[in-house]
């Protein structure tokens, strides 16, 4: 078996590759390698071998237009010298601009600093000031109203169930008690000709049943308006109302709501379009009175909010209005009329107290959760 030569004193080029690994590429195995001819910058003052086409700061072979710095001919010195004056390796970075400089930017996507070209940052635009736009005044009084009504729901129903039932059983009795006093199912109603028999001692009963039964249905009607407006009130300032507090309003908020109801009723009598005109301009007296003022001073502040937001005040009523008249038209059905009025009463008296507060620039305040 003939032996392995051994190595020859000069090492081999690097590009022969040919020597087995356990013998040493370099000479004799645990020798130190040398640095890579390909990769590390020559050593100052030697020249630049001209079979290495990726030397340091020397172009590649054929003029690359891709060559970074300047062309370092074969002989000169490469090395720090050199890549200061901008000969580069391939894919490196080259130096930034000066953070300390005066008037110096962020270079273009710095982490954590914004780029000169980039999306400007979202802002939620600003929601309008209390009274100062219809739909915006309008839409948060609904609202608030609703929430209101929802989440303060047992001083609302149970006081509207239980006028709504008293008024009801009134109507229905004094109905009764007038057809009894005209007896107009007694045989004696008329005479032999056929002529209605009835005295004048029954017209004078029936006439004071019927104003028995306006009297009690108003009283009804003046306590439960008041007594929401009370409790929406209350929603207002933070607090929760009592189903106590639903029953009946203050005394001044009953004064102004009689004051109201007697002018719109004598205007309605006698024009209709005065008790209409009075039922807009005085439809803020009652929250007026319900947050502090006087009779006087609910009357001038209700004048004054409908004067300087007339608009506003006039699209609330028409709603109002809009909602009667859908209770007018299914009022043949007595459960579902019931239920409607039920909503209605409160649901406008918390519309008004919102508004109010709301033309006048104060902000709602969220109604408390149960």
């Amino acid at each position: 078996m003939s032996s392995i030569p051994p190595n020859p004193p000069t090492g081999p080029g690097p590009d022969d590759t040919s020597q087995p690994h356990e013998q040493g590429a370099w000479g004799a195995p645990g020798d130190p390698r040398p640095a890579d001819p390909w990769s590390a910058p020559a050593p100052a003052g030697s020249s630049v071998p001209q079979e290495s086409p990726y030397a340091q700061g020397s172009p590649a072979p054929g003029g690359s237009p891709y060559q970074q710095g300047p062309s370092v001919p074969p002989g000169s010195p490469a090395g720090p010298a050199s890549s200061a004056e901008g000969g580069q390796g391939y894919g490196a970075r080259g130096p930034g601009p000066d953070a300390s400089a005066p008037g110096a930017g962020p270079g273009y996507g710095a982490p954590g600093q914004g780029s000169g070209y980039g999306a400007p940052a979202y802002t939620t635009p600003p929601t309008p000031a209390p009274g100062s736009d219809v739909g915006a005044d309008l839409g948060a009084s609904v609202k608030w109203a609703w929430n209101a009504f929802t989440r303060t729901i047992g001083p609302f129903v149970v006081p509207a169930v239980v006028y709504s039932v008293v008024t009801t059983v009134v109507v229905v009795v004094g109905v009764f008690g007038i057809i009894a006093a005209l007896g107009v199912f007694s045989l004696d109603t008329y005479d032999a000709y056929g002529s209605p028999r009835i005295t004048g001692g029954q017209v004078g009963w029936a006439i004071g049943i019927g104003a028995a039964i306006t009297v009690i249905a108003a009283v009804c009607s003046l306590l439960w308006l008041t007594g929401a407006t009370r409790a929406g009130a209350e929603v207002i300032d933070g607090r929760r109302p009592s189903i106590g507090q639903g029953f009946t309003g203050t005394g001044r908020t009953i004064g102004t709501a009689l004051v109201v109801v007697v002018l719109t009723s004598i205007g309605s009598i006698l024009f209709i379009i005065p008790g209409v005109v009075l039922s807009v301009v005085l439809m803020y007296a009652v929250p007026a009175s319900a947050r502090g003022a006087s009779l006087g001073e609910a009357f001038s502040q209700s004048w004054n909010t409908v004067k300087t937001h007339p608009g506003t005040s006039i699209l609330a009523a028409l709603i109002v209005y809009a909602a009667s008249a859908l209770i007018s038209t299914v009022s043949s059905i007595v459960i579902v009329t019931g239920v409607l009025v039920i909503l209605l009463v409160p649901l406008q008296q918390l519309l008004y107290l919102a508004l109010f507060e709301r033309l006048n620039g104060r902000e709602l305040s969220e109604p408390a959760r149960a």
